[in-house]
Parts: C-alpha cells; structure tokens; sequence
C-alpha cells in the first residue's frame, strides 16, 4: 500500500480514562507523490506528464497532511474547520483559503505572498495537470485557432521543460510556505 499509515486512539481511554475511545487511522501521501515525481527525470514527453501530475499530487496531499500532523496535531475537529467534507475547492484556491484561515485563526503568525514567482509557477503547473488529465493538452493545435482552444500544455512547453522542474516547483512552494510561518519543513523535500 502507498503512503504510511498513522493509527492512533482518541478520546478518555487513550488518556487512561474510563469511557469511549474512537480507533483513527490515517495517511499519509505526500513525500510519495514527491518521491514519484522526482523519479520522472526522463527527457521525454511522457516523463513531463507524469512528473506535473505527481508534483501537484504531492501539494494536494501536502496541505492536508501538514494542518493535520503539525498545525492541529491531529485534532479531528479543528481539522474538519479547514477540510470540511462538503467544501471542494481546487488547489489554486484551496491553499491560499486554508492558510489564510490558520492565519487568522492564530494556528501561523502569517501567511505566504502568493503574489510572486512562486506561486505564480505554481498555478501554471496546475493548469498543466488540468490540461494532461482532462484532455486539453490532447487538443489538436490548429493555426489561426484562438488561445483558449489550443492546447494546454502545448507539445512545445512539455519539450521545454527540464526534467525535474516540476519537482523544483513543489519543493519552491512548500519551502516558501515553512519559511513564511517559520517552520520546520519535511526532510523528504531537501534535495539528494
């Protein structure tokens, strides 16, 4: 199975009480996703696509599983605050939310500036993993078709690519989030 597995007790037994404890299980995805997107370090196309679809994986994983073990340490209900079931948002507008929120909740002393490089790569990866996974990087590039009908991304911005930005990109914007809240950012994301 991916990931690795938490199991932990809450409620009054877990603390040596007497009455109801609740059996929680977790995983965690993250440094997988990272550590299959450093491994498409091919020239090819393909790797390409394979690597932006893992790098934005491993964000998705990495925002949840980062309130859930370090900023509310576990905390069901706090968790639920930030991750409510009912709520979907992507992550372009799920991470600057769910920030902002421990921000003004006091959980971080302050947020990221989302107005820079950073982020700005960041959002161009997402909108690569959308065109690769819902087909719109498939669409034909006919000349003289507008912008919004070519294709997303492009034959020519996959081949200029470098192997391993993606990867960088994910590591720029998490190193980004734990130097802004001034924390201490996972040791799978340091370089090899």
């Amino acid at each position: 199975m991916p990931g690795s597995v938490t199991v932990q007790l809450v409620g009054v037994e877990a603390r040596g009480e007497s009455g109801n404890v609740t059996p929680v299980i977790s995983m965690t995805f993250a440094p997988a996703w990272f550590n299959d997107a450093l491994r498409e370090t091919e020239t090819n196309r393909d790797a390409r696509r394979r690597e932006i679809v893992f790098a934005v994986a491993c964000v998705e994983s990495y925002l949840f599983e980062w309130v859930r073990d370090s900023v509310v340490r576990g905390d069901l209900a706090a968790l639920a605050k930030y991750f409510p079931f009912d709520r979907k948002l992507g992550i372009r507008d799920r991470w600057p939310a769910v920030v902002k929120e421990l921000r003004d909740d006091g959980r971080i002393a302050t947020t990221q500036n989302l107005g820079g490089t950073i982020w700005a790569n960041f959002r161009n990866l997402v909108d690569y993993r959308d065109g690769v996974l819902h087909a719109k990087a498939s669409r034909s590039d006919v000349a003289g078709s507008p912008s919004n009908e070519k294709p997303m991304p492009t034959m020519h911005t996959f081949e200029q690519m470098t192997p391993g930005e993606a990867a960088e990109i994910v590591r720029a914007l998490i190193l980004d989030l734990h130097d802004a809240t001034g924390t201490t950012p996972p040791s799978w994301l340091a370089p090899n």
